[in-house]
């Protein structure tokens, strides 16, 4: 099964489709990563952010006595960036190649959230 890092919208958009795959983004995340910083757009794993309640499904029992800090948004545009950035290099890369997909939903989810002035932020499901 494995991980999938989805965008995680402030409010809902109606009528906007949030759903991306999202396991091949943290399946690359280290080549994603690489390739942010020679780039020099902002990694995608530095937008992660969870609440206290995502914090504790991600930790289990572990997280008693962790100051878990404030959930974190940022701008769309912030998002479009970097995300752009890396939709350029996919095709060219071997690395970045499967990524496109997860890419391209990123991409369309931080248009839309771009044009209703909503924040996000980088999740992971298990």
């Amino acid at each position: 099964m494995g991980a999938s890092l989805y965008i995680a919208l402030e409010k809902e958009i109606s009528g906007t489709d949030t759903t991306i795959d999202g396991k091949m983004l943290s399946r690359a995340e280290k080549y994603l990563a690489r390739a942010a910083k020679r780039l020099g757009v902002r990694p995608l794993m530095e937008f992660f952010s969870a609440d206290a309640s995502e914090a504790a499904d991600l930790l289990g029992e572990d997280v008693a006595g962790i100051e878990i800090p404030d959930t974190q948004w940022f701008s769309a545009e912030e998002g479009l960036r970097t995300v752009d950035a890396l939709l350029r290099e996919a095709d060219a890369s071997p690395d970045l190649r499967a990524t496109k997909d997860d890419l391209l939903g990123c991409q369309r989810v931080l248009r839309e959230a771009l044009k209703h002035g909503v924040r996000w932020h980088l999740a992971v499901d298990f």
